[in-house]
């Protein structure tokens, strides 16, 4: 079988091999990368002249029955027209304007994120918390969201929480950053973030989701240090998280109880009843579904994400 690998070695025009290339250095770009790659394909191919590249590509095809089907190329003639240089251009031109947009959103949620006050952490040398041990922790109850969920009379207001930790477990595995941010009627008010001291090595595979390095968490408080003014700010109010077991567990075995007592909604479990037929449930990619961008494993970012999903879910699903 030939492939476009095979195709360059046989072509004869410089300007059509560079065309190729460009475009399959494209398709295949890694999601860091292919802003440069649209740049420079279509930099590139404005220079060219688009009946040279056309007639190229028939000519390559007669030689090769399979072009269309083995190679780049079939990715854009199989359901466009006969002029490939335009449908190229127009394809790598419609991914540019994708991460341009993408671009300009996350900008608009960092700066609503970044407008959001800041709760000025207390933080206590003198403070000391044993751990918990996981075991012992309370059953987490998940308070249930029915289509006649009254939005008004449950939660008007709620903490959304979110923790970034060095691996899965709860018993063996450390808290790298904590967020809480508390929102009245749906608007963010106020918001508590820190990283937590950690002065051990960081798990690479930890490192590759949250991009958390040592020396962001090596002069950070100690969970101690600032678990009096969490406790105080997340109060007796309804705490909401994206499959919020996982981060509860964490905070309890840290030696802070925000289960007990309280009220808890679950995204997650809100999400598999809103849409029954999603490939995946992660917050990314439930986010994704309502429109909402943002940059994903980074505790506040998360936890601004949460309740933005919240309130967006809830105006789907609830009966009005």
């Amino acid at each position: 079988m030939k492939t476009i690998f095979g195709l360059f070695n046989n072509a004869t025009d410089d300007n059509y091999q560079e065309f190729k290339r460009l475009f399959y250095s494209w398709k295949q770009a890694g999601e860091n990368e292919r802003k440069e790659c649209c740049k420079e394909f279509i930099s590139f191919a404005n220079q060219c002249d688009r009946n040279s590249i056309n007639k190229s590509v028939y000519k390559d095809s007669k030689k090769d029955g399979s072009l269309y089907s083995n190679d780049v190329f079939g990715y854009l003639t199989k359901n466009s027209s006969e002029d490939i240089y335009t449908d190229s251009l127009k394809k790598v031109s419609e991914d540019l304007n994708r991460i341009w947009n993408r671009e300009k959103l996350l900008a608009e949620f960092d700066s609503m994120v970044n407008a959001i006050p800041n709760h000025t952490i207390n933080i206590d040398k003198n403070s000391s918390i044993k751990r918990n041990k996981l075991e012992d922790m309370p059953e987490i109850k998940i308070s249930p969201i029915g289509k006649s969920f009254n939005v008004i009379a449950k939660l008007p207001c709620f903490v959304c929480v979110d923790v970034e930790t060095t691996g899965l477990s709860a018993s063996s595995d450390r808290i790298l950053e904590i967020s809480a941010v508390k929102y009245e009627e749906f608007n963010p008010v106020e918001k508590f973030s820190t990283y937590i001291k950690f002065t051990g090595p960081i798990p690479e595979e930890a490192f590759a989701v949250n991009h958390i390095t040592k020396e962001m968490v090596c002069n950070a408080p100690t969970i101690s240090e600032i678990s009096a003014d969490l406790i105080s700010f997340v109060g007796n109010l309804p705490i909401v998280g994206h499959n919020i077991a996982f981060d509860l567990k964490f905070i309890y075995t840290s030696g802070i109880d925000l289960i007990s007592n309280r009220k808890i909604y679950d995204t997650y479990e809100l999400a598999k009843k809103v849409d029954k037929d999603l490939s995946s449930y992660s917050l990314t990619n439930v986010c994704s579904t309502f429109q909402i961008t943002y940059n994903p494993h980074d505790s506040l970012e998360d936890s601004c994400a949460t309740g933005m999903l919240l309130k967006a879910m809830l105006d789907y699903y609830i009966e009005k």
